[in-house]
């Protein structure tokens, strides 16, 4: 693994300029990897400590309803969204940074001495972006590469409040009741957002999660 490698963007100033004239870890030995370790950490507390978040800005992601339809050519999740992001990850996002959110369906058996297990399951992927050339956000559904354009921000987040989510190879035989979670894919940040996402309030957002009965006619 070479530090070349990883992301320099967003580390203060100082701890940027020593980050680019570190040697690759492979050929450092260890004092090398501790000491890029600690300007990691380091730049991470300085971005947590660089000022409080109110908690008004605090990011929250909430499941208003899902349902789950299934028809002769496959069965869809219709979900809505409510995201309020942070200004830190609207800003990311005004500035051309893509930010995916991960939503997870599980249709899962009656309990058994207390545990449920899944009997199937399937993860879908929706990425939300902002093209300055074009100066239009997209809304992508990653799997099948569907895109929805919008002229204005609120436009793109409302858009959230209506998804239909195609599953692939989808089989709930023996479920009970379905569950769906959802969450920020922060692995997918450029890596040194990932570690703001460890350390700052703004970049931290709980999985929110929303469970409902089988019925009939699903």
């Amino acid at each position: 693994m070479r530090i070349d490698s990883i992301e320099a963007k967003g580390l203060p100033p100082g701890i940027a300029s020593e980050y680019g004239n570190m040697s690759p870890i492979a050929g450092g030995g260890s004092l090398e990897f501790c000491k890029f370790a600690l300007l990691i950490l380091l730049s991470a507390g300085v971005t947590a400590c660089a000022g409080s978040t109110a908690p008004e800005d605090l990011p929250r992601l909430q499941i208003g309803s899902a349902s789950l339809h299934q028809r002769a050519d496959g069965a869809t999740l219709d979900v809505a969204l409510d995201w309020h992001a942070s200004s830190l990850m609207l800003d990311a996002l005004d500035h051309g940074i893509p930010l995916d959110l991960r939503l997870r369906i599980d249709a899962q058996s009656a309990t058994t001495f207390g545990w449920r297990n899944n009997v199937a399951s399937n993860e879908r992927h929706v990425q939300l972006r902002y093209f300055p050339l074009s100066r239009q956000y997209v809304l992508r559904d990653l799997e099948h590469q569907d895109e929805r354009h919008f002229i204005a921000r609120a436009s793109l987040f409302a858009a959230l409040e209506d998804l239909h989510l195609p599953l692939i190879d989808w089989n709930d035989t023996r479920a009970e009741r379905y569950r769906v979670l959802a969450d920020l894919d922060s692995a997918v940040l450029p890596g040194a957002m990932r570690v703001s996402v460890w350390f700052d309030p703004a970049w931290r957002m709980p999985a929110t999660e929303f469970t409902w009965p089988v019925t009939a006619h699903e």
